[in-house]
């Protein structure tokens, strides 16, 4: 920017500079269109798909250039081009979408559309045709590739994508046009056009253009001045693009400086910004640093102060258990020299009476005798009553128990000093217990024998009563348990054991009625679902027959169309050769000469 002011000071400098850069415009004019197209592949011999990435087979191509061709027979001249490249050159899929299309001439009179897609940016373009414009806006573009091709292309199905984004194309725009051409055809009062009149015109056509030189030299003229109109329409043509080039360049130009100069500026307020902020950086370092040394300084004091406090408790109680442990040590000092005073004292008295010892020991057998005898009182004066209770199934069980609980803690000597007999106590109580379990024995055999008088034969509704019955025989003491009639425990057991045989029977017949209503639902359940399957196949079927009937009907139609097509077009293949030549070229080659303005949509995947 500071050498562009300075050549803008020097008026000399300035006009060499103007005439350099028209010199610039106008070879740029010149050579713009060929050096923005370098890196950009020619179209192929099929035109229609072009497969620079290698993503389609052959049944997919031949569909595709069969629709789009179909498409470009038309009165209209529209035509779909498909291309597919592995990469952009580093260009925006926009740029790179224009430049291609520009570069193709797709479609007559603007009307075309360019899909493009690129595998390793991942990117797709549908570029539309000035011509197109009105019609297949940038909304209705993008619609078109999210509703047909986008699922595919996130799970890199890119052939597909491209293949059903191509035919809902083909398809909207035939039928718009279809609708045009049905609301415009001329009226019924109209001369028809007829085969003849086709092929009148053609041949004049042709004669006008194709004629061979007579003698006198007209057709030569007419050739001549031919020649020269179309060498000044290119020379005007190219004076056109010339202008329009250089006020293009121009005005990029310009707006590039402004760019610059404005990237320049934001370059410097990035400059001050980023400054600000590495200050603000700074300032919050050294605030942060400074909060944090003084968090440590204050933890560091409190953990101290903490310290302190736990050695100072802990020395107190280490003072105190060291003085209760001193305490201790002078108590057990005073015994030890209160011990040995005694024992001094105590061998002094057996040197002044050698007796001592054995008067001691009588001494001391004579309190231990008066213990025992003391405690054998106590047991008699206790349990003595016992031995005047006569043996019933009434007795204190538990006052008996008491007594050989008590007389079994006391030792042998104590013991030796009872008077009370512990065999007449033990005889009276086996007596008591054995009279108790003849009661009990007698009392469940009566039970058992009215609850299975007229009971025959034992039943599911008795058997919780029975079953009762042999659980207390089966809960008694085997003392008990010799005393019960064994016949009717046998009658009892038999009775039982008929009431589980018709419980379990019950329960079978039960369990077998749930399996067969089980099994009859799994059967039910299977044929509807046999059903259910056979019907759905058979929907399946007919569905694919309809489909296949109507694909196989679309393709006749379609064979039927493009014979009636070449047929047509064998019929004025004269009229078609002339036209051609003058004006545009078959689409197996190229384009019809359209041009885009850029209009369109495009998507990442």
């Amino acid at each position: 920017m500071n050498v562009v002011k300075r050549i803008d000071t020097n008026g000399r400098l300035a006009k060499v500079l103007v005439v350099l850069l028209f010199v610039c415009v106008i070879f740029s004019a010149m050579f713009a269109n060929a050096i923005s197209e370098t890196n950009i592949p020619s179209a192929t011999e099929e035109f229609y798909v072009n497969d620079f990435a290698n993503l389609f087979t052959s049944s997919q191509k031949e569909e595709m250039l069969l629709r789009a061709e179909a498409l470009a027979e038309q009165p209209e001249g529209v035509q779909v081009v498909i291309n597919t490249v592995k990469s952009l050159d580093g260009m925006s899929v926009e740029d790179y979408a224009n430049k291609m299309y520009n570069k193709y001439e797709i479609g007559r009179e603007d009307r075309g559309v360019l899909i493009l897609l690129s595998t390793g940016e991942r990117q797709i373009r549908v570029e539309v045709g000035y011509g197109l414009e009105s019609y297949l806006t940038d909304s209705k573009a993008g619609k078109f590739i999210d509703k047909y091709a986008l699922s595919y292309l996130k799970n890199n199905k890119f052939d597909k994508g491209l293949v059903e984004l191509q035919k809902a194309l083909v398809q909207d725009l035939d039928i718009h046009f279809q609708s045009l051409r049905s609301t415009s055809a001329p009226s019924n009062t109209e001369e028809p056009v007829t085969r003849s009149s086709l092929n009148e015109d053609s041949a004049k056509t042709s004669a006008l253009v194709t004629a061979e030189p007579t003698s006198n030299g007209v057709n030569n003229t007419n050739s001549v001045n031919v020649s020269f109109i179309m060498l000044g329409t290119l020379l005007v043509i190219c004076l056109i693009v010339t202008t329009i080039s250089a006020c293009t360049y121009k005005k990029k130009f310009k707006e590039e400086r402004e760019l610059k100069e404005d990237k320049e500026d934001d370059l410097r307020y990035e400059k001050l910004r980023v400054a600000r902020l590495d200050e603000e950086y700074q300032s919050r370092e050294r605030n942060l640093k400074a909060s944090y040394n003084d968090n440590i300084r204050r933890i560091s004091e409190k953990l101290q102060g903490d310290k302190n406090s736990i050695n100072n408790e802990w020395s107190k109680k280490y003072k105190n258990l060291e003085r209760k442990y001193n305490q201790e040590v002078s108590r057990v000092a005073d015994f030890e020299i209160q011990l040995k005073t005694l024992k001094n004292r105590y061998d002094h008295a057996v040197k002044i009476h050698p007796e001592l010892n054995s008067e001691v020991d009588a001494l001391i057998l004579k309190e231990i005798d008066d213990e025992n005898m003391r405690l054998a009182g106590e047991f008699d004066k206790k349990y003595q009553h016992l031995l005047k209770v006569q043996a019933s199934s009434e007795i204190d069980y538990e006052a008996f128990k008491r007594a050989f609980s008590d007389y079994r803690k006391l030792s042998k000597p104590v013991q030796f000093y009872v008077q009370t007999d512990m065999a007449k106590l033990h005889q009276i109580h086996d007596q008591s217990y054995d009279i108790l379990n003849r009661k009990n024995a007698q009392n469940y055999t009566e039970t058992v024998k009215r609850a299975c008088e007229g009971v025959r034969e034992g039943t599911e509704e008795n058997l919780p009563k029975f079953k009762d019955m042999l659980g207390k025989y089966n809960s008694m003491h085997h003392d008990e348990k010799q005393y019960v009639d064994f016949k009717m425990i046998a009658i009892l057991t038999g009775i039982v054991h008929q009431g589980e045989q018709a419980r379990n029977k019950r329960i079978a017949e039960e369990e077998a009625e749930r399996r067969r209503i089980e099994e009859e639902r799994r059967r039910k359940e299977e044929e509807e679902r046999r059903r259910k399957e056979a019907e759905r196949k058979r929907k399946e079927e007919e569905e694919r027959k309809r489909k296949e009937e109507e694909r196989r009907r679309r393709e006749r139609e379609e064979e039927e169309e493009r014979a009636r097509r070449r047929r047509a077009a064998a019929s004025s293949s004269s009229f078609h050769s002339s036209s051609h030549s003058s004006s545009s070229f078959s689409h197996h080659s190229g384009g019809f000469g359209g041009h885009s303005g850029g209009g369109g949509a495009s998507r990442g995947f």
